[in-house]
């Protein structure tokens, strides 16, 4: 051996061979020989590097849909082992994206399992994700390390299905007594399994059973978050859910969720409505509620109004009156008198319930007078025709007459003198009358009442 041909080779002064930086050009069968004049001696001696293993060769990825959609087989054939048995090997994956591979780098892959036994030459990979394209690389290791990657092995597109996952963050509320507005996201994106097309939304009347129909709405458009649901019953409680969907099909939809439309006005009026008058003054009311399937929220309360001319204006409403709902029987006639209202006056009584939005309907008007009571007095009393011993008396008719007016009566009396007190009675046409016979000079007081 040319000791003089690599500074790496040595001879030690104890006659040892030294080879420095091992390298796979030193492997050989070394020969070491003694000649002596008391004879020649020879041995010989192997020289074999261990070294880290060298990369497996023909990888091979294929789909195995008789295990599951989403399983793949790799298969490959061990490169030398280094000189040191191969303990076991590395499989690694790369999702390719859609426009194709990209340069290796080590965040490009995953291992997806790291101790698959050296006797074995292929590994079944189980629960990939559905709608991609996998690439597959391994490794051998032997007692020296893990040797280098594999060439990356033939791309497999696993298929699409429909998404696994539902929509996220799927949140909704009312908006007005007849619509509600709900928002969402896409699926997780490892839910999704191939491009998301649209959304499935459905809702439905909460509670019944579960026997009320769904109702469906197809949103195509993959971009929108968001749907308003309309014409829906007003104070009613809702469920709604949705699932994403791609070309494989609907996916699962959403845990339902609860919303309750808002309150609306009652649209029946109270029903069994009477009226009849307590005096001349006040009206007793008498009705039952409407029906609670028609109050559309909370019931708040009654409201009676005493309406005067023709039309049910503002400038009409006389006089009106609120009534809190009973506590103890909501089904229960309820009764109320409204005060402060003109004598002997026509009114249309109507009674309405109402929520907090507002008034609903009102009941059929119910005409009603109010009770006779005293005229008011005369108007414009004055005196004519005055001489020393009569004078004429003038009147109109009192501004409030309360009732029918059926006379009017003439009291006069010297002043002071009780005695002198003179009564004339007229009919309700006669608004004026001569007094005769009375004493000159002499004060009198008069008074016409109707």
């Amino acid at each position: 051996m040319n000791l003089r041909a690599s500074p790496r080779v040595k001879m030690r002064d104890d006659g040892a061979l030294e080879i420095v930086a091992v390298r796979a050009s030193d492997v050989g069968e070394y020969t070491c020989s003694v000649i002596s004049p008391g004879g020649n001696e020879t041995r010989s001696a192997r020289l074999s590097v261990i070294e880290l293993p060298f990369a497996p060769i023909n990888v091979i990825a294929e789909r195995n849909e008789r295990i599951s959609p989403r399983a793949i087989n790799v298969t490959w054939v061990p490169g030398f082992d280094g000189n040191s048995p191969t303990t076991k090997f590395v499989v690694e994956r790369r999702v390719v994206p859609e426009m194709g591979p990209i340069a290796d780098t080590l965040s490009n892959w995953v291992v997806e399992d790291d101790n698959v036994s050296a006797v074995v030459r292929w590994c079944l990979l189980r629960d990939l994700k559905a709608a991609a394209a996998y690439q597959f690389r391994v490794t051998a290791v032997n007692l020296v390390g893990e040797g280098p990657p594999s060439e990356p092995s033939n791309i497999v597109a696993l298929p699409q299905e429909p998404p696994s996952g539902p929509p996220v963050g799927l949140v909704g509320s009312a908006r007005s007594d007849s619509e509600i507005i709900t928002q969402w996201q896409p699926p997780l994106e490892e839910h999704r399994n191939g491009h998301i097309l649209g959304y499935i939304l459905r809702y439905r009347l909460h509670g019944y059973y579960n026997q009320s129909p769904w109702i469906t709405h197809n949103i195509t458009n993959e971009a929108q978050k968001n749907y308003l649901i309309s014409d829906l019953i007003t104070w009613k409680d809702y469920i709604v859910q949705i699932a994403a969907y791609n070309d494989k099909g609907v996916g699962v939809f959403t845990e339902g969720l609860i919303i309750k439309t808002k309150e609306g006005r009652p649209e029946a009026p109270p029903t069994n409505v009477r009226a009849e008058a307590v005096n001349s003054t006040s009206i007793g009311v008498w009705w039952k509620p409407p029906n609670p399937q028609k109050i559309n929220g909370i019931n708040q309360g009654y409201k009676i109004q005493a309406w005067t001319g023709g039309n049910f204006t503002d400038s009409n409403e006389f006089k009106s009156l609120k009534v809190p709902p009973s506590l103890f029987d909501p089904l229960a006639e309820q009764s109320a008198v409204i005060s402060g209202l003109r004598k002997y006056t026509i009114y249309n009584i109507t009674v309405l319930c109402f929520t907090d939005p507002g008034d609903g309907e009102r009941s059929t008007p119910i005409e009603v007078r109010t009770s006779e009571d005293v005229p008011g007095e005369v108007e414009n009393l004055q005196f004519d025709d005055i001489s020393d011993r009569a004078l004429t008396v003038r009147w109109s008719p009192p501004g409030e007459v309360n009732g029918v007016l059926t006379g009017y009566k003439l009291t006069y009396q010297i002043k002071d003198n009780v005695d002198s007190l003179r009564v004339l009675n007229f009919s309700a046409d006669v608004l004026s009358s001569k007094v005769e016979h009375l004493q000159p000079t002499t004060h009198y007081r008069f008074e016409v009442t109707a």
